[in-house]
């Protein structure tokens, strides 16, 4: 059987985030037209391998869970490690890229698996999104708070769009928050790093009115356990609340790829409730839900890039 090549376009991407062509700025049209999108859906075989080893891993594979009492040291000694290597290579920015976005590997897209045409495909696609949702949302602040950080990657993105805005990367991991502010002193980032534990709020920690809070494959990490950091948002009241993260209730389980995302999102513990919570608070006019859009791609195992854009309301 030949290979069918296809490639996402801009229409492809206006469709996934829930917007239009004419809502597509320049600047992400320009990161589709440059980044490879090419791709192969896996047919019968090949798919019943990827199907089977998904659910040998799922059944077998001794995943850690979120809530596992290991994990704080897990991330510290990621973003230590991280640390450690971003001086040594010289301090070069690449090396902030998020590791956990594995090259040259099968990925789900439009609830199927496909082949990428290039090791950067699910990082190229994050890019769009991530640039598209920061064009459209954060114009208007003055500063921009992302919680659970990292390497700070996605506040290096954010500068090179808002050079003139105050960014703040909170982590709870203390080698990240270093990271932060390496890069920051380094490249002349207008950046702050800050011990925060979203588990654990730190009610000393002062926001700027006209802000935005952010969250980027981070709440995932809270499992269950989003209430105490729900609520502190609902304190500080900034102006809008961006979330691109994994959300259980887009899983379709009568899907059969959508029910092994489900089932491996389980089995981890990730966000679980978060958007329905959202959904009872609007019912309640506590808050204000802008956008909310499923992910349509993620790695192997499940999907990543779910949407969810909120305000709390006076």
């Amino acid at each position: 059987m030949s290979k069918e090549i296809q490639k996402l376009s801009v229409e492809d991407f206006a469709i996934f985030l829930g917007a239009t062509t004419q809502d597509m700025p320049a600047i992400v049209k320009d990161i589709i037209a440059k980044a490879d999108f090419k791709y192969e859906i896996l047919q019968s075989e090949q798919r019943e391998q990827v199907i089977l080893q998904v659910l040998k891993d799922i059944e077998f594979k001794n995943f850690s869970k979120v809530d596992s009492p290991e994990r704080k040291n897990i991330w510290e000694m990621a973003w230590s490690d991280h640390l450690n290597e971003f001086v040594a290579q010289n301090m070069a920015e690449k090396e902030l890229e998020p590791t956990f976005m594995r090259q040259n590997e099968i990925v789900r897209l439009n609830k199927n698996y496909v082949k990428p045409h290039t090791p950067n495909f699910e990082l190229n696609y994050a890019k769009v999104c991530k640039t598209w949702l920061f064009q459209k949302y954060l114009g208007e602040v003055e500063a921009i708070y992302e919680f659970g950080c990292g390497s700070g990657f996605n506040l290096v993105m954010l500068s090179e769009i808002y050079a003139h805005k105050k960014m703040y990367g909170l982590d709870w991991a203390s080698s990240s928050v270093n990271l932060v502010n390496i890069n920051a002193e380094k490249h002349g980032l207008n950046i702050k790093g800050r011990q925060f534990n979203m588990l654990e709020p730190n009610e000393d920690l002062e926001t700027e009115e006209n802000s935005a809070f952010l969250t980027i494959a981070a709440l995932e990490q809270v499992g269950k356990n989003y209430h105490k950091f729900v609520d502190f948002i609902l304190r500080r009241k900034p102006k809008v609340v961006i979330n691109l993260e994994p959300i259980a209730e887009y899983y379709d389980c009568d899907n059969l790829v959508d029910y092994l995302g489900f089932t491996y999102h389980k089995k981890r513990g990730y966000l679980d409730g978060y958007l329905s919570k959202l959904r009872e608070l609007e019912s309640q006019n506590t808050i204000k839900i802008i956008k909310a859009e499923g992910s349509r791609l993620g790695g192997l195992y499940h999907d990543a890039y779910s949407i969810v854009v909120w305000t709390p309301l006076p």
